[in-house]
């Protein structure tokens, strides 16, 4: 199951506040907004994460969520970036 870099950025995302709505999930993974739905379609496709709906107010909320599976893969790609210089990292 290969992750792509904007993949494996929205993950590492998701590890660092879980259940984040979509456009907040796209500004702090920085993947341009024509391009977050399909990361994250993918990744619910891996079972990485599943988004629910909240209702705030009047207002429907979609929040992506990571998995049991998601979180561990998260985890994992974190340790591996915790060994990377830090100019590889960007």
């Amino acid at each position: 199951m290969p992750l792509s870099d904007t993949e494996s950025r929205a993950l590492l995302e998701l590890l660092k506040e879980n259940g984040l709505p979509i456009s907040e999930l796209q500004k702090r993974s920085k993947i341009s907004g024509s391009v977050i739905s399909k990361i994250v379609d993918s990744l619910k496709e891996k079972g990485l994460v599943e988004d629910k709906y909240e209702m705030e107010g009047r207002t429907r909320k979609r929040l992506i969520y990571l998995t049991e599976k998601g979180k561990k893969v998260a985890e994992l790609l974190s340790q591996i970036e915790s060994y990377l210089p830090e100019k590889e990292k960007d």
